[in-house]
Parts: C-alpha cells; structure tokens; sequence
C-alpha cells in the first residue's frame, strides 16, 4: 500500500526563497536603471523567471511515498529510490543539518541513511505519521531522536 506524504513547508524556506527573489529583481532593476546591454537584461530577466519556477516545481512536485518497495523522494526533478532494506538508520532531527543540491523547506525533517554512505533528509507535514510508517516497514534500521528542542 502506497503512502504519500506531503512536505512542510515552513519560513526557512520562503525566507531563502524570497532574498533569491528580490535579490535577482534588485540587480535586474539597477542593470535597466543603468541601462545595460538588452542581451544582459534579458539574461537576468530569464534567470529571475527560471529561479521563480523552480521555486514553484519545489513547492508543487515534492513529496515522499511509502510503497511496498521501499521510499521514493520527488524533489522538484530529482527523485530517488531506496529499498527498506538498504536504510540503517532513522532520525528524527530538527538540527540545521545539510541537504546538498536542494533547498531546505523545513529545519524539522527526517533523516534517513541507506546503503553504504547514502543520506538524505525529508521534511513531512505530518511527521510523526511518517516516522510511524516508516520505522514499521525498516524493522531493521537503527533509530535516533536529534532534537534541540527537546527537554533536557
């Protein structure tokens, strides 16, 4: 039985987001007011526009399933497939650990270590239902609770 989980989305990421944004608008607006080459406005007019959409594909298109396989993570065009029996260890983590190659669209995500140097981190809107159905199909794998905001 397939599960789809959506990803939670916090400020973390509409904050990154937004400076990448306004960032690119502010250089496209100096380089008119300067009144640069055409060529060169209409390169970063098509970057801002790309950024932009790769932004929204992000916020539309991420998602993690749990089949009967193994985890499938969809973010924006990358997708990766891991096997239950490949994961080693689960943490439930709200560090500012690093994801390589993609934005991070919660600090309060999942960590999920696979083969033999494999990682990844996954932010779900519902996470202790992911955490919950996950931990039950990798009977195998170790699992760590990472949390700051936990009381000591």
């Amino acid at each position: 039985m397939d599960n789809a989980y959506k990803p939670k989305i916090d400020g973390v990421f509409w904050s990154h987001a937004g400076v990448l944004i306004i960032v690119l608008a502010m250089v496209l607006a100096f380089m008119i007011y300067v009144q640069a080459d055409t060529l060169l406005i209409v390169l970063l007019f098509s970057i801002l526009l790309l950024a932009s959409a790769y932004i929204v594909l992000i916020v539309k298109r991420t998602k993690y399933v749990l089949n009967d396989c193994g985890i499938i993570v969809q973010n924006a065009i990358i997708k990766h497939d891991i096997p239950y029996t490949e994961v080693k260890k689960i943490t439930n983590t709200d560090r500012n650990l690093i994801n390589y190659g993609v934005f991070v669209l919660s600090l309060d995500r999942v960590g999920i270590e696979f083969g033999k140097i494999g990682h990844t981190l996954v932010s779900p809107a519902d996470k202790q239902g992911f955490l919950t159905d996950l931990r039950s199909r990798c009977i195998n794998a170790d699992y760590e609770e990472d949390l700051r905001s936990k009381k000591k």
